[in-house]
């Protein structure tokens, strides 16, 4: 069935055809044992196809049942990147984006690649766990000032508890930048 779809594979020349055989291809090798195999299946669609969904969850797959979080994270960044320059209509980047910034804080452990992922996140869209994300992240670096910034943000569309949350966190952000009054204020 591999060699099939292999020879299935060299007969079609339009790209967009190619994509359903290799992610055959890739769910062949994945039932044979061979990880590196189904990779490379997949990165070749991507090659092709940047941003195609099926193959980058395919892959995320098998990283993530690897615990190759490095390479996930490296592969959700690149992707989102190239989503990114091609116009990104359908708003794909900002969840590559936010799925990496996820894996780089949860299990890279790596909270500057986390921050610079969840701010790709917040230039496109206000999200509010973006937004949270990065406050909390800026906080827990002593980077009060910038913790605010995020706050204030997540506070103009905030409603019932998760405004009241986001209040007292910038209540507390702005004591930590040494302006009491300013927390008063947001009481």
């Amino acid at each position: 069935l591999l060699a099939l779809r292999r020879h299935e594979l060299e007969l079609t020349e339009e790209p967009p055809r190619r994509l359903e055989p290799r992610l055959e291809i890739a769910r062949i090798q994945s039932e044979l044992g061979d990880t590196e195999g189904r990779i490379q299946a997949l990165k070749a669609n991507l090659d092709e196809a940047p941003g195609h969904a099926a193959s980058i969850e395919a892959l995320a797959a098998v990283y993530e049942s690897n615990d190759r979080y490095q390479e996930l994270v490296a592969l959700l960044t690149d992707q989102a990147a190239k989503v990114e320059s091609k116009g990104d209509p359908d708003g794909a980047a900002s969840l590559l984006w936010s799925r990496a910034a996820h894996l780089a804080e949860t299990k890279l452990h790596d909270v500057v690649r986390a921050i610079l992922a969840y701010e790709k996140v917040v230039a496109r869209v206000a999200d509010p766990d973006a937004l949270d994300a990065l406050a909390r992240l800026h906080a827990s670096r002593g980077e009060h000032t910038a913790a605010v910034g995020y706050l204030e943000r997540r506070l103009e569309g905030a409603t019932g508890d998760a405004q009241r949350r986001t209040v007292v966190a910038l209540a507390r952000a702005h004591l930590a930048t040494g302006k009491p009054e300013r927390a008063r204020q947001c009481l």
